[in-house]
């Protein structure tokens, strides 16, 4: 009888969590990442040649911006 009420709290808590994600605003913050990361992206793309930056250096802002 335990197992059933521990399914319906673990569903419950799973559909709070959708419930909070518009709350918390989390599409709007992942969006502004998104376009930081562009952004951040050109500059690293338009700046490379006058400064000088190794051709894989872009390569290692992007990971960076993935994993972080």
């Amino acid at each position: 009888m335990s197992e059933g009420v521990g399914a319906n709290a673990q569903m419950a808590s799973s559909l709070s969590l959708f419930q909070e994600l518009p709350r918390r605003q989390v599409s709007l913050v992942a969006a502004m990442y998104v376009v930081t990361a562009w952004l951040l992206l050109q500059v690293v793309g338009v700046m490379s040649d006058p400064l000088h930056l190794l051709d894989w250096f872009a390569a290692v802002v992007l990971l960076i911006l993935v994993f972080l």
